[in-house]
C-alpha cells in the first residue's frame, strides 16, 4: 500500500515535467522566431540605409551636374552678349581715332599754310628792309622810313603767323599722340573679340578670362588716348628706352649684375 502510494505521485509529477519541458521548448522556439524576424527587420533597414544613402548619392551627382550645366549655358548666353558689347567698343574707339588722326591732319594743313604765309610775310619783310636801304643810300630817307615801317609791320604780322602756326603744330602732335595709343585700344579689342569667340566655339573660359583682360587693357588705352593721362612711346624699342629712363631700369641693371 505505500510504496503504491509512494509511486502516485512519482508518476502524477511526470505530466508536469513534461509540460514545463513543452513551455521551455516553445518559449525556445518563440525567441528564435524573434531573433529572426529582428534580424529580418535588421537586414531590411541595412538594405533599405544602403539604398537610401545610393539615392542621395546619385541625387547629389545629378544635381552637381545640373548646376554645372546650366552654369555653362549661362556662361554661353552671356558671351555673345560681352562680344557685342566689345564691338560697339571697337566701334566708338574706331569712330574717334578716326576723328582725332582727321583733326591732326587738318591741323598739319593748316600749320603748313601758315608756314607758307610766315615765309612770304618774312620775304616781303626783307624787300621792305632793302628797298629802305636803298632810298636812303640814294637820298630819300622819307621813302626809306615808309618801307622801314612797312618792314616793321611785316615783322609783326610774321611773329602771330609763327605763333598761329605753332599752336596748329600743337594740335597736330596732340593728335598724333592720341591717335596712336587709340590705334593700340583698337587692335587689342579685335584680339579680345577674336579670343571670347573662340572661347564660345571650344568652351575655354581661359580663353574668356585672357579676352576679359584684353579688354580691360585696351580701355586703359582708350581712356589714356582721350586724356592723356600717361604719356610714353608706343614704339616697342622707344619704349623699351622710356621705361628704363623712367621706372630705373638702370639702376636695377647695375644691382642685379
Amino acid at each position: 500500500m505505500s510504496d503504491e502510494g509512494t509511486k502516485k505521485p512519482a508518476s502524477g509529477s511526470t505530466p508536469n515535467v513534461a509540460a514545463a519541458m513543452g513551455a521551455m521548448q516553445a518559449a525556445m522556439g518563440g525567441t528564435q522566431a524573434a531573433a529572426q524576424t529582428a534580424a529580418h527587420a535588421a537586414g531590411t533597414t541595412g538594405t533599405t540605409a544602403t539604398e537610401s544613402t545610393s539615392s542621395k548619392h546619385s541625387v547629389g551627382t545629378d544635381l552637381k551636374r545640373i548646376i554645372k550645366e546650366v552654369s555653362r549655358e549661362a556662361r554661353k548666353s552671356r558671351v555673345p552678349l560681352y562680344i557685342a558689347v566689345l564691338a560697339a567698343c571697337l566701334a566708338l574707339v574706331s569712330m574717334a581715332e578716326g576723328d582725332v588722326k582727321e583733326r591732326a591732319l587738318g591741323a598739319q594743313i593748316e600749320a603748313s599754310n601758315k608756314w607758307a604765309y610766315f615765309q612770304a610775310k618774312n620775304i616781303r619783310k626783307t624787300n621792305s628792309e632793302v628797298a629802305a636801304e636803298i632810298l636812303e643810300s640814294i637820298g630819300k630817307p622819307e621813302l626809306a622810313q615808309k618801307w622801314r615801317s612797312t618792314a616793321t609791320r611785316y615783322n609783326s604780322e610774321k611773329k602771330e603767323i609763327m605763333k598761329q602756326a605753332q599752336e596748329q603744330e600743337a594740335i597736330r602732335t596732340h593728335g598724333l599722340k592720341q591717335s596712336a595709343y587709340l590705334a593700340i585700344a583698337i587692335a587689342l579689342l579685335q584680339i579680345a573679340i577674336v579670343l571670347a569667340t573662340a572661347s564660345l566655339i571650344l568652351g575655354g573660359g581661359f580663353l574668356l578670362w585672357t579676352s576679359t583682360f584684353i579688354a580691360l587693357v585696351a580701355m586703359f588705352f582708350t581712356f589714356n588716348g582721350y586724356y592723356l593721362y600717361l604719356e610714353f612711346p608706343t614704339d616697342p624699342i622707344e619704349f623699351g628706352k622710356w621705361l628704363t629712363a623712367n621706372v630705373g631700369g638702370d639702376a636695377w641693371l647695375k644691382g642685379s649684375n
